[in-house]
């Protein structure tokens, strides 16, 4: 009864943002409570979303490589507070030979991030991942543990990390250690795989004023930092190991604070956001929320969010990219205040408007 309204809310939240489909996951006390898709993986056909549809997560698969690190650490392999030149060659950036594994995850280490520009060293780029990491000496970071700076190519140095220690690929590590373990048998590390699924969700944008297909953006080159692709059931999975496995547990606690205005927009009803490790943290109606968005340019748009304390876990995946699409924003708030007690706010509808208006203050400018 907690979620009864649910579908109804998820149908409307589809219409007036015009998704056309999203996949959900809410897990409580160790429990699935729902595994569900609703509407369609490509605009204008027919075939539906469900709960085995895949997804491009984005950046919520940051948090799969935070876990791989804290299962080396777990395993006596790494120390967190450890250089990582004690297991990798150095990195070309300033004090590389000072840079720690939580420098990397808490995106302080001087590694360029999007503050300094470091999409352009990868992002619709035929490099590998060396050649990408080969690039950041190109881009200005800012000093070790100054300042906050949200950083793909940190992360994909922390997948290097991974396999420098494993003397296998993060790929292989996340499959097997991850991946297999938990059963998220649909699950792949990159979206090379896609066109031979039959059930895959397309990417979609707005374009002159519609919803229109694009292809997969292929993210393998920082594959670390958000090339995984996955489902609400296995996603379900990976909330109830997150919840319930202490292993992962040092990754939720915050580090450094987030500065940036901006990140409100990820994360509306928060006042005060802090980084951890793979996660943003921040209080909701008195508890700790431990999320991540995952933003596919040009594509799709997922969210990953923890209540550890009520031992909750929320995934909403929906395939529209973020500038016209906060569904799973509103999604995991309503999910939060049905299952909490209480809905206080439409989350969607308040959510519409802003985005409504920044676009004709935009507009207008």
């Amino acid at each position: 009864m907690m979620l009864e309204g649910l579908d109804t809310y998820v149908e409307r939240a589809l219409k007036d943002w015009n998704v056309p489909g999203v996949a959900i996951a809410i897990v409580r006390d160790d429990k699935v409570l729902r595994a569900q898709g609703f509407g369609v993986r490509e605009s204008g056909k027919p075939d539906r979303v469900d709960e085995h549809t895949q997804f491009q997560i984005g950046s919520c698969g940051k948090a799969f490589t935070a876990a791989a690190l804290a299962m080396l650490v777990h395993d006596g392999k790494l120390a967190w507070d450890e250089p990582i030149v004690t297991y990798m060659p150095p990195l070309a950036v300033a004090d590389a030979d000072r840079i720690t594994t939580r420098d990397l995850l808490l995106n302080r280490s001087g590694v360029p991030g999007l503050d300094a520009g470091e999409t352009t060293i990868w992002l619709d780029k035929p490099l590998t991942r060396d050649q990408v990491l080969a690039h950041i000496g190109d881009l200005k970071g800012w000093p070790l543990r100054e300042r906050f700076d949200y950083s793909n190519v940190g992360y994909l140095a922390a997948g290097k990390l991974v396999s420098a220690i494993t003397q296998t690929s993060w790929d292989d590590f996340i499959r097997t250690r991850i991946f297999a373990p938990l059963g998220m048998t649909r699950s792949r590390t990159t979206t090379r795989s896609l066109e031979a699924e039959s059930n895959a969700a397309l990417a979609h944008a707005m374009n002159d004023g519609t919803i229109q297909s694009a292809p997969w953006l292929d993210l393998n080159n920082v594959g670390p930092a958000g090339a995984i692709v996955s489902t609400a059931t296995d996603m379900a999975q990976w909330l109830r190991f997150q919840l319930t496995n202490a292993v992962v547990e040092e990754t939720h606690k915050p580090g450094i604070d987030v500065e940036d205005p901006e990140w409100r927009l990820l994360f509306p009803a928060a006042e005060k956001i802090r980084w951890a490790m793979g996660w943003a943290t921040y209080e909701y109606r008195g508890e700790q929320l431990v999320e991540h968005d995952g933003l596919v340019p040009g594509g799709m748009h997922a969210a990953v969010s923890l209540m550890p304390a009520r031992h909750i876990g929320i995934v909403v995946l929906s395939n529209v990219d973020f500038m016209t699409n906060r569904v799973p924003e509103a999604l995991r708030y309503w999910i939060y205040d049905a299952l909490l007690g209480g809905h206080d706010r439409d989350w969607s509808r308040d959510l519409l408007t802003q985005v409504m208006q920044a676009t004709a203050q935009s507009t207008a400018g």
